[in-house]
């Protein structure tokens, strides 16, 4: 037997108690302590694990949807060439005609001044 051993036998035979039964109390205390701080850490670890993996589904989740986005746009571009040059012409009419309809007002204007 250890001396720290014997003299908390000692110890404890002074005080009138069991011996025995307070070195298994004690080795039970620390026993629940020791998977207490074990528990602890583990469900902390679990608790990080889970954000981790929360935050990592939530960037995905935002990347797939950006994907999706950009697949959408890919298709709306892909299709456009015609439309673009179709809305262009349209573009192009319009400003002839606006063109066309300030030049009268201006020639009306000056005429009428004359």
């Amino acid at each position: 037997m250890s001396s720290l051993r014997m003299a908390a036998l000692k110890a404890c035979f002074r005080k009138g108690g069991s011996a025995e039964r307070k070195s298994g109390e004690d080795r039970s205390l620390r026993t629940k302590k020791l998977f207490r701080s074990r528990s602890d850490k583990e469900e902390a670890e679990l608790e990080k694990a889970q954000r981790e993996f929360n935050e990592t589904r939530s960037s995905d989740l935002a990347e797939l949807e950006s994907c999706k986005d950009s697949m959408k746009n890919l298709k709306f571009v892909v299709d456009t060439p015609k439309e673009k040059a179709d809305l262009e012409r349209a573009k192009a009419a319009e400003l002839m005609k606006h063109l066309r309809k300030q030049t009268a007002q201006n020639l009306a204007k000056y005429e009428v001044t004359r």
